[in-house]
């Protein structure tokens, strides 16, 4: 009978003699063999892997993407595994070993985020509603009608001065100054944070000869 031939991928573990044939042997998980009749097999060199036995070559590792991070570090007997960067983190280049935490002010709101987005900024006549975190934007509301705000990202909005100051809509940056009643007119209609006060001219027999009154004097007998 002729000498046993170790094929790939199996290495001898022993030699022929006139006595003995060759034994071989399937190479096991993280290691090949590409030669025939070799005493050994070959450790998969770094950045490659082999899950099976008896293999006659390695397998290239699998690249995290950007947006991911590697979750286990290939070894010679097993691949890479990647796992999605959660809300809130991100990773921007290849084979990450973790995510990185959005700064103050920026946000990821989906998962495999390569980056970060910039907070929307709530604008004059508007108030901050829900801050930002590292993983929503910022909330914006209106203020309501009677109330305003004059700068960016706001806590609260100020309440109009009730006399002298009104707003009838929302959204407002300011409030609007409430008309003065002038001599000869009353008020009629009082002013409310949402509204203007009305004023009216004094009725016959009636004057006023002073601004902001709330009626009009009578005029005395010999006066009509």
């Amino acid at each position: 009978t002729g000498v046993q031939t170790c094929a790939l991928p199996i290495c001898q573990i022993v030699y022929p003699t006139v006595m003995v044939n060759r034994e071989c042997e399937l190479c096991p998980t993280g290691q090949f063999q590409d030669v025939t009749n070799r005493a050994q097999c070959n450790s998969c060199p770094e950045g490659k892997f082999q899950v099976s036995r008896g293999s006659s070559n390695c397998i290239s590792t699998t690249s995290c993407a950007a947006g991911r991070h590697v979750a286990h570090a290939p070894t010679a007997s097993s691949n890479r595994v990647c796992s999605d960067c959660a809300v809130g983190k991100y990773s921007n280049a290849i084979d990450e070993s973790e995510c990185t935490v959005c700064a103050a002010g920026k946000y990821a709101d989906t998962v495999g985020g390569r980056g970060c987005l910039g907070a929307r900024s709530c604008p004059p006549g508007a108030r901050e509603l829900n801050a930002p975190t590292n993983a929503s934007d910022r909330e914006c509301t209106a203020c309501l009608a009677g109330t305003f705000s004059s700068v960016a990202n706001s806590a609260s909005c100020t309440s109009c001065t009730v006399g002298s100051t009104f707003l009838p809509t929302a959204g407002g940056k300011i409030c609007l100054g409430t008309t003065v009643c002038a001599p000869g007119t009353y008020e009629d209609t009082e002013a409310t944070a949402i509204s203007d006060r009305t004023c009216s001219s004094c009725p016959i027999g009636h004057y006023q000869d002073e601004e902001k009154k709330k009626s009009c004097k009578e005029c005395r007998s010999e006066e009509r």
